[in-house]
This record gives C-alpha cells, sequence and structure tokens, in this order.
C-alpha cells in the first residue's frame, strides 16, 4: 500500500502535496518536511550563519550565552547537519564499508552477531555508519573497492570472514586506504587485526579431556581451505 502510495506522488502532477494528503490518511506515519537550513537557524537565533557553524563546528572565540541561544534555535527548530554538504567539505563520507562473505547455507553465528552490532556501536559513537559490502563470488572484487573508495564513499574498511590469501587484504592495500581485519590473514602479526585463538581454546579443551582419562579423542574438522578450522585442527594437534 505505502508503496503505491509513493509512486503515485512520483508520477503526480503535485505530487509533494498529494503526498501529504495521502499520509494524513495513515496514522503514524512520517510526514516530510521541509529542511531546516543553517541560515534558519542563524535567522531564528539573530545571528549570523558563520556563527552558527562556528557553534556546530566547536570553533571560534563565542561567549556562552551565544552558543546557548544558537544550540536553543538548532533544538527547537529541529536542525539536522547536511551529511552530503559535510561531506563535500571535509572529503570524508563517515561510512566504513563492512565486507564478510557471504554464507550460502546460511549459518547463524552468535560471535558474528555480537560482533557485527558491537561494530555499528562504535561506528556510531564515533560519528560513523556503516555501509555492507558483502562479499560475492564471481564479482570484480579490485574494480568494486575502487569504486567506493575512490567515489568517495567510504573512509576505510572492516573485513571479516579473513581466509588464507584473501584477495580483500591485496585490494584495500592497493587503494592505500584504513582498514582492519576480524582475523590474522596468514600471520601477518603487522597486518591491523582482531583475532580469537581457536588454536589455544582447542588444545585447553583436548588437555582438560585427557586429564580426565580419556584417550580416543577425536575430531571433526572443517574444510581444509579454512584458516579458522586449520587453526583449531593445529591446536587438537599440539595436545595430542
Amino acid at each position: 500500500m505505502y508503496l503505491r502510495l509513493f509512486e503515485y506522488a512520483l508520477n503526480s502532477v503535485s505530487g509533494e502535496r498529494s503526498l501529504k494528503q495521502y499520509l494524513l490518511f495513515f496514522p503514524g506515519f512520517p510526514i516530510l518536511t521541509t529542511r531546516i537550513t543553517l541560515k534558519a537557524v542563524a535567522k531564528h537565533a539573530g545571528v549570523s550563519y558563520q556563527t552558527v557553524s562556528k557553534v556546530l563546528r566547536e570553533e571560534g572565540q563565542l561567549s556562552p550565552e551565544l552558543r546557548q541561544r544558537v544550540q536553543e534555535a538548532i533544538t527547537e527548530l529541529g536542525y539536522r547537519p547536511n551529511v552530503a554538504a559535510q561531506a563535500l567539505r571535509t572529503q570524508a563520507s563517515h561510512l566504513i564499508g563492512y565486507s564478510w562473505c557471504l554464507d550460502r547455507k546460511n549459518h547463524s553465528s552468535y560471535i558474528m552477531d555480537q560482533f557485527q552490532h558491537s561494530i555499528v556501536d562504535s561506528a556510531e559513537d564515533a560519528g560513523y555508519h556503516i555501509l555492507l559490502v558483502p562479499q560475492r563470488a564471481g564479482h570484480a572484487l579490485d574494480a568494486h573497492f575502487q569504486e567506493l573508495v575512490l567515489g568517495g564513499r567510504v573512509d576505510g574498511f572492516i573485513l571479516s570472514s579473513i581466509e588464507f590469501n584473501d584477495p580483500r587484504l591485496d585490494a584495500v592495500q592497493r587503494l592505500n586506504v584504513p582498514y582492519a581485519s576480524f582475523g590474522q590473514p596468514n600471520n601477518a602479526t603487522s597486518s591491523p587485526s582482531v583475532e580469537v585463538d581457536g588454536g589455544e581454546g582447542i588444545r585447553q579443551i583436548v588437555e582438560h579431556l585427557i586429564a580426565q582419562g580419556h584417550t580416543r579423542i577425536a575430531v571433526i574438522a572443517w574444510p581444509t581451505h579454512s584458516r579458522v578450522g586449520t587453526e583449531r585442527l593445529n591446536g587438537y594437534i599440539q595436545a595430542m
């Protein structure tokens, strides 16, 4: 129903007015409003728009009373900075690309769920947002990453699901863009990464079983191409 409503509004000669009229029939649906500009805030506060800009950037020698008056005007009018304009001025998108390998079998992972929630929370605390960049088989990875970086769509990358000789690492390094990975690639300690020591965890589990008197301990291993699986299998072998 909503989709048809928007289609009608977009195709209508007086689309904006028609959209607002139709939205009145849907309680709770957000009504589109006019964007509040910097100049509107300045007029409401009785100052220049340069002063409002200084307050927003926390610059300049302004009195506490003047800053408070501007902040009150911002709150009363519901002003929100134009992110696109800020990106043009600062040459920063405040977006971080999050790249992971799609799981074709739709397996869920508690650890990855928590990791992804933490990424979003930490990014927002620092004034950033996350742009999802799934790694798809058969897609031109270099061209995709290059488009995101050179087009100013992302300021850096977080890479997860890291495997042996992961092509994404070479791609971000060639672009000379900030990145960090969840998983240490090929034991490259110089690469910025966070790692879970799965090998050590399996080693301790097996040693605990041995201490309980068990001697016939089997392991169901992951595929040989799996970096995480290989590390866990090595932990099992070390303990045995």
